[in-house]
């Protein structure tokens, strides 16, 4: 049954129960792409949601969030400061169970191997991965099968230069922390959607820049030429003077 299957997702390698994290991320804006800094810009909203089995049966909604089991979830990612609002709910089902739910808004700057071995014809990655400071003995993060992750294409900024796909992909693997005293391994969930550049919009750009790269070249030949023709003129003048001079 379902049930089951559940309870044996959250049972760790030494059948210790684990809480299981459904994770949701929805790309709401993405800003420019730096192929050259490798990172990219973006506002994504990330949710998190969780079972809570003493709520089930609860008569009021009120809960000590401080007090409470949290999964510790980071983006791992992100460079410099990042702006970020966070909210809390509970949610109950159709079948009256209790999620716990953290919605987490973040702008800010993201970090990104971009790679330009097919450049101006590269397909980029766009990644959040998102990240538990638990070990992963005690959480897995999953995808949320009742909410998919997606994409608002009709936010994107270079959309001249890039083409924005719609698929998105996940990817489930373990980061080790090497700054504790006994290394242990964190989840880590990694969603990612790609976006193309348009080679159009590449090569147009060459043509510009040539262009007046040409007529800047164009323009200084031309002012050369007319200050040899204004120098020659001056010299055959003073010459015509000398003769008319020595004629008289």
């Amino acid at each position: 049954s379902r049930e089951e299957k559940t309870c044996a997702l959250n049972k760790g390698s030494n059948d210790q129960p684990r809480r299981q994290v459904y994770l949701c991320v929805i790309f709401l804006k993405i800003g420019e792409i730096d192929t050259i800094k490798e990172q990219y810009a973006a506002d994504v909203l990330i949710k998190a949601k969780w079972r809570e089995t003493e709520m089930d049966a609860a008569e009021t909604v009120e809960y000590d969030w401080m007090k409470s089991w949290s999964p510790k979830l980071y983006i791992e990612n992100t460079i410099g400061e990042t702006r970020e609002q966070l909210h809390r709910i509970i949610t109950f089902n159709e079948f009256g169970h209790a999620f716990l739910v953290e919605k987490r808004r973040v702008s800010g700057v993201f970090l990104e191997n971009l790679e330009l071995n097919h450049f101006p014809f590269d397909v980029q990655d766009l990644t959040i991965t998102i990240a538990s400071n638990l070990p992963s003995s005690e959480i897995r993060l999953v995808n949320d099968p009742d909410e998919p992750h997606r994409i608002n294409k009709q936010s994107f900024v270079d959309e001249q230069e890039w083409y924005l796909y719609k698929h998105i992909e996940t990817e489930q693997h373990e980061l080790a922390n090497e700054y504790e005293e006994h290394a242990s391994a964190h989840p880590t969930l990694s969603v990612k959607c790609r976006a193309a550049r348009r080679p159009a919009y590449f090569i147009w750009n060459i043509f510009l820049v040539t262009a007046c790269k040409r007529r800047r070249l164009m323009c200084a030949k031309d002012i050369k030429y007319l200050e040899r023709i204004k120098c020659q003129m001056k010299k055959k003048g003073i010459r015509q003077h000398r003769t008319l001079d020595q004629s008289t």
